[in-house]
């Protein structure tokens, strides 16, 4: 069985060689690891990073340049470009585990599964905020990124995460690729593009598992520890939610629901609470303004 790992970047050299340096020590030789490293538009020496460790590592691989920027264009090549029976897909600032792949392997030859969703541990490169709330009915949606079910495997019903997921590349044959309208895009955070892609798989009944043992480490930056990241997260996450859902209610009870989180907002007082109640609006209006957006777009088709 053949790998091939999906690293897409945009103009994080320097996170991606630490990256990279990790790939090196999960890719033992003979194992049957390819390494597609696609570069989405960088303006900075990505490409030198990318080719140098290409040449000298020994792991086959190529170096793909995607002018198209999103990051759905970026995996979109990367899937185009890789040869191997399993696509694996991580970020370009991340850590591997040294045994990375060969549990993520170990999983698709021990159970009959489609696609495999590994642990995502955080690491904290600063303090963490005391608004932040992980736990309890106002914990904060998974801006952290962090994916964690338990030491043992089990199947997965939910969407694994971009930073560590795998499919059996004939899944893209049979149910198409990302959708470009989903991903992340320079400085836009829209995401979402692998849950819809895995919304599609599960749907139609393909098996998940989650792999504790495939282990990548996420660092946690400090701009994403700032409130107005938060805040942007969530607008985009409520326009995303509605990209994949489509409207789930009208204008008027949407604007309805907006109201209510308002008044909530408006009269809580302890800031924890305050804050989660104002990123409900943020991803309320984002939803209100895609809905509104679809609405117009159908008036003007019919």
């Amino acid at each position: 069985m053949v790998i091939s790992v999906i690293i897409c970047t945009y103009n994080r050299s320097a996170s991606l060689r630490r990256t990279l340096a990790s790939m090196e020590a999960s890719a033992r030789p003979g194992d049957g690891c390819e390494l597609i490293i696609v570069d989405n538009n960088s303006t900075d020496d990505t490409r030198q990073v990318a080719t140098g460790f290409l040449n000298t590592s020994g792991i086959n691989g190529a170096y793909v340049f995607e002018g198209l920027q999103g990051l759905s264009h970026a995996r979109n090549a990367g899937i185009r470009a890789a040869t191997g029976d399993v696509l694996a897909f991580t970020d370009d600032d991340v850590t591997v585990h040294p045994n990375w792949l060969a549990s993520l392997r170990d999983a698709f030859l021990r159970q009959d599964c489609a696609a495999v969703g590994g642990r995502i541990v955080p690491v904290w490169t600063c303090p963490k905020p005391s608004w932040l709330v992980q736990e309890g009915p106002y914990q904060l949606a998974k801006v952290i990124v962090s994916f964690d079910l338990g030491d043992a495997p089990c199947p997965l019903k939910c969407a694994p995460f971009g930073a560590n997921m795998a499919f059996r590349k004939t899944l893209f044959e049979k149910y198409g690729v990302f959708r470009p309208d989903l991903g992340r895009s320079g400085s836009n955070l829209m995401g979402c593009e692998e849950t819809e892609f895995s919304k599609r798989l599960l749907e139609a009944g393909e098996p998940f598992v989650y792999e504790p043992r495939a282990i990548v480490y996420h660092p946690v930056e400090a701009q994403r520890l700032e409130k107005r990241y938060f805040q942007s997260w969530y607008f985009n996450y409520g326009v995303a939610r509605v990209k994949i859902n489509g409207l789930s209610q009208t204008l008027a009870a949407a604007g309805t629901a907006l109201l209510k989180n308002i008044v909530k907002w408006m009269i809580t007082f302890e800031s924890r609470r305050r804050f989660f109640h104002k990123l409900q609006i943020y991803l309320m209006v984002g939803e209100l303004l895609e809905s509104y957006r679809m609405s117009r777009g159908s008036v003007r088709r019919s």
